[in-house]
Parts: structure tokens; sequence; C-alpha cells
């Protein structure tokens, strides 16, 4: 597979990446090893996961600012101790959207069938380090390992440091791209670690799509090796457009399978999924049907 970091001409016929948004998030609750785990036996290229400190100074993988979403406590990231947050059940509320959606606790039962494995129970699953993601990781030998810095103004130096200082331990620097909406932020990643892919997120706001020229400027002015593009944003044009620039592409979130070949067709370098084991499906089925090369009707 051509490295992703010298987009090639052809675009539309390469293989994009296939991303696990949170880990599989639609089939294991968001952000916890459990979701990793699945992701990898999937086939997954890679994973993407939201970083934020906690109250003593540990990066945890956890998307919201409050852990009430996804978990059965209370309280704000930032002012609990990691040791607080590894007691929290961030489990049991997927269970009870299982529960109301049987053709994804199907899709779950049958998945965990072919591997010869029960039905999970993710019940006491805890809030994971960003230390015990990267170790369940690196064995794994995934491509991308998309890290989404969040936290607050006031800790977000701290967390670069600390998940900077996470990735060259674990030597999976070779594998990781830092990424944010906060464009400052991205350009001090770059700053600090000239090695290690960064990308700058963009989303759709509202009905006025951001235009392809000024997501250039921005990506260009933070120094990024990459742009995170909402799927809404993401045309064979301006793919084309950026891979021109030398950067690369990376589509969130892709779910269904129109969106999702819409998106390969595109050129897109790769894609986040909540579905990784249905986006492989779409590019088996596409490679499937592609005419052996030389084969003309």
């Amino acid at each position: 597979m051509p490295a992703f970091d010298d987009p090639q001409p052809n675009a539309r016929l390469k293989r994009p990446l296939v991303i696990a948004h949170r880990g599989a998030s639609a089939l294991a609750p968001e952000n916890t090893l459990a979701a990793f785990s699945l992701a990898i036996a999937l086939g997954a290229d890679g994973v993407e996961m939201d970083v934020q400190m906690s109250a003593d100074g540990r990066p945890v993988v956890i998307h919201d600012a409050r852990v009430s979403r996804t978990t059965n406590g209370a309280g704000t990231v930032s002012r609990l101790t990691l040791d607080q947050l590894q007691r929290l059940d961030a489990g049991s509320w997927f269970e009870r959207r299982l529960s109301r959606r049987p053709r994804v606790r199907a899709m779950v039962g049958r998945i965990s069938a072919e591997a010869g494995a029960a039905t999970p129970r993710y019940s006491g699953e805890p809030v994971p380090s960003l230390e015990d993601v990267l170790s369940l990781l690196k064995p794994a030998g995934l491509e991308r390992v998309y890290v989404e810095l969040k936290g607050t103004p006031a800790n977000q130096q701290t967390l670069l440091n600390s998940v900077l200082a996470l990735v060259r331990k674990l030597g999976v620097d070779r594998a990781t791209t830092l990424l944010s909406f906060d464009l400052g932020l991205v350009r001090r990643a770059k700053e600090l670690a000239s090695d290690v892919r960064t990308a700058a997120l963009f989303p759709a706001k509202g009905r006025r799509l951001i235009s392809t020229r000024s997501i250039v400027r921005s990506a260009e002015s933070a120094g990024v090796d990459e742009v995170a593009l909402h799927f809404g944003l993401a045309t064979q044009r301006s793919i084309e457009a950026f891979h021109e620039r030398g950067l690369s592409v990376s589509v969130w979130t892709a779910n269904s399978k129109l969106a999702m070949r819409r998106i390969v067709a595109c050129g897109a370098d790769s894609i986040m999924t909540n579905f990784p084991n249905r986006l492989r499906e779409v590019l088996e089925l596409r490679e499937a049907r592609r005419p052996a090369r030389g084969h003309r009707r």
C-alpha cells in the first residue's frame, strides 16, 4: 500500500484506510478498551480516539468534557482523578442502547459468533488511560492511530506534552497522528515534534460549507500533514485540491454504505467510521468488482 503522506495522482484507485472512530463504537462502548479490541479484531487499519487530562495530570480517553453521557458518573473530566474515572462504569449505557436496537444487537452477536466468542457484556468497562489504550494497540501494528487532543485552554499544553511523551515512550510515534479543531494546538504539536504527523479538523458549519481555499490556508498556516474533513465537505474536487498541495485527507464520520461509497470514489486517504466492518465490506465488494489491470471490455 502506498504511503498516505505522499498522495498518488490516481487517487480514486487507492484503497483508503479503514479507521474505527472511537474504536468500533457502533458495536461496543465508545473510547473503551473493548471498542479498540473489537476494531483490531474486525481488521481496521487504524483507530481514532479522544483524549483529555484528568485532575491528577493523566491523559484519559473520553470524548465529552463531562462524564455523564458515557458513564454512570457525574462531573467534569478535568476535575476527576484517574482513579476516580476508572471506577466509573463506561459500558452499561451501551448495554441499554443495544437492548433498544435489535439490528445492531444481532450484528454484535453475529460478529462474536464468527469469532467463536460469546456475545460480549460491557457493563463495568472502565474509562481507559491513554497509556492503557496505546499499550493495547501497539502489538496490533496499526497503520494509523489518530489521537484527538481535547481538554481545556488551561490544560491543553500539558495534555499535548503528556501525549507526546507517552507516544515516544511506547514507540508508537510513527503510527500516531495528533489532530484537533484548535489550529494553534496542532501547530505547537508540529513545532515540538516535527516527525509526528498532525491533522487539522474541519467541521461542516450548518448550511454554509467552508471553502476548499480557506481550508488549505488554515492547514498550511498550522503546518499539518493532513486535513480531517466532515463528510459533508468531502468532494472529488476538494480532495484533489488538497492532494495537489501535499495534504493527506481523512473524512469523518461515514456510517452508511452510501456515504462510504461516495467518499471512497472521491479519493480519501482514510475514512473514519463507527462501523469498520461495514466499510471493509464496501471496499472488498468494490475491489471484487474492479476489472483486472489491463483488462478491456
